[in-house]
């Protein structure tokens, strides 16, 4: 009794931690964040993450509780009542009869019986039905609590991904940004220049307003980008629970370890830690499940019963209800009380095309159907990690062609100023080879990202940290 009790106070505190929500807050008004960082506070924090939380909570709750279907139904009542007859109503004479020895025979008297103004009686009812569907009820908690996790995992590892890819989505606009701003930064030299040279009257007035016209073509672009990144940011601080005057400033680079992955390997290894295959095995059970309920609606249903209906003999008012045992057994008297067990069988829902038989046959087609999803989805799934890795080698190989063209850029880009410096060269020219590094920066930098996020939706569809 006591290890009983111990372990229903372990359940408990257990459901009550679990129940117990945990908030990371951010104090100040400016925070850096890298990515774990950045993770962290999306799952403390993510309202939609909670709302799957607590779903699986509740699903715990029933299943850790389903054993109360096997409790009897138990009910006692207690009914006192006074009579609206009179005391001459209440009165009744019982003859009686007493057998004499000598002479042999009987003598006849009457008793006169008054019946008490008040009157009392107990009720006591247990009832248990016992059938085929309360274990598969039982074990659809079980299912549920099971789909449950997969779904919070699911939200889990998707709430991760999204904000790891968020992050490094930043960081690719704000390298973005440096690069337009830079970029800005050397338009404004090149007019300033162009100005000295004007009012030295070694170029035209044309030439001085096509490098102001340059210059004030990029700063809407600019504002453009900080606007775009601004709202993202507000978007990201609801996901991971940030209030929205805080300030945001992020640690982290987009620099990704080039990787080799055997695709055959993969798939072998990982893919049964597919979250969606997961869940469509649970789904499959859940048909199977729903079958077998169906099932028992065929099979009998016993019942356990015991009643007891006493009723006190003399006036509750007055006299006492306990005493001992000779006076219980005389003062309280059963009238209807009884042990049964009965046996119920549906005999309409044998009949061939039933509701019940149909209910069965449309389980049937329903756990097919799941079987179907179950291997097209495991398709879809070898052909996506196919596609992602196809998608890293693309990533990888035009990395190494980027890092090449960057190098040929610079080298353009510088050559081109020095021309223009010495007068050999138009400023247009000078502004195509920028425009050409710049290009190339760009290009590697999304490159990057796209590896990068490619990684993480490979992890997300092998559900496994590689």
């Amino acid at each position: 009794m006591k290890k009983a009790f111990l372990i229903i106070i372990i359940i408990c505190l257990s459901l009550y931690f679990s129940f117990s929500e945990e908030k990371t807050e951010i104090n100040g008004k400016k925070v850096t964040l890298d990515i774990d960082t950045a993770v962290s506070l999306a799952l403390a924090n993510n309202l939609g993450l909670k709302s799957e939380r607590l779903k699986f909570e509740s699903s715990k709750w029933s299943m850790f509780t389903s054993w109360n279907t096997f409790l009897p139904n138990v009910s006692m009542s207690a009914t006192l009542s006074r009579s609206n007859l009179n005391e001459d109503e209440r009165t009744t004479t019982i003859p009686t009869f007493t057998q004499t020895s000598v002479p042999p025979g009987f003598t006849f008297s009457e008793v006169e019986e008054t019946k008490p103004l008040w009157g009392l009686n107990a009720n006591f009812n247990l009832n248990l039905n016992i059938n085929a569907a309360m274990v598969f009820s039982v074990y659809q908690t079980v299912l549920d609590w099971q789909t449950g996790k997969i779904n919070l995992e699911t939200a889990k590892q998707k709430l991760i991904t999204d904000v790891k890819k968020s992050v490094y989505n930043f960081i690719l606009i704000q390298k973005n940004i440096e690069i337009t701003e830079e970029s800005i930064d050397n338009a404004k030299k090149r007019y300033d220049k162009a100005v000295i040279n004007y009012n030295n009257g070694l170029i035209s007035e044309y030439d001085k307003l096509s490098a102001q016209v340059a210059y004030e073509n990029m700063k809407p672009q600019l504002i453009e980008m900080q606007n775009n990144y601004n709202k993202l940011l507000l978007n990201f601080k609801n996901i991971i629970g940030l209030k929205r005057d805080v300030e945001v400033d992020f640690n982290a680079e987009i620099e990704p370890e080039i990787r080799e992955f055997d695709k055959d390997e993969l798939i072998t290894k990982y893919i049964n830690n597919s979250l969606d295959l997961k869940s469509l095995n649970l789904y499959l059970n859940n048909m199977r499940n729903s079958r077998n309920l169906a099932i028992s609606a065929l099979t009998p249903s016993f019942t356990l019963g015991y009643t007891m209906d006493p009723y006190f003999q003399k006036d509750p008012l007055k006299d006492d209800w306990f005493g001992d045992k000779d006076y219980m057994d005389e003062n309280w008297k059963q009238r209807a009380g009884m042990f049964y067990l009965a046996m119920s069988l549906p005999v309409s829902s044998l009949i061939p095309f039933s509701k019940e038989h149909m209910d069965i046959i449309r389980s049937e087609f329903a756990i097919a159907e799941a079987k179907n999803n179950l291997e097209k989805s495991r398709q879809d799934i070898e052909v996506n990690i196919e596609s992602i890795l196809m998608g890293l080698e693309k990533s990888k190989k035009s990395i190494e062609v980027l890092k090449l063209n960057i190098v040929l850029a610079e080298r353009a880009f510088k050559k081109a100023e020095e021309a223009y410096t010495a007068g050999s060269k138009e400023l247009l020219e000078v502004q195509n080879s920028e425009l050409e590094l710049k290009k190339a920066k760009l290009n590697l930098l999304q490159e990057e990202y796209n590896y990068t996020v490619g990684i993480l939706d490979l992890e997300y569809a092998v559900n496994q940290k590689l």
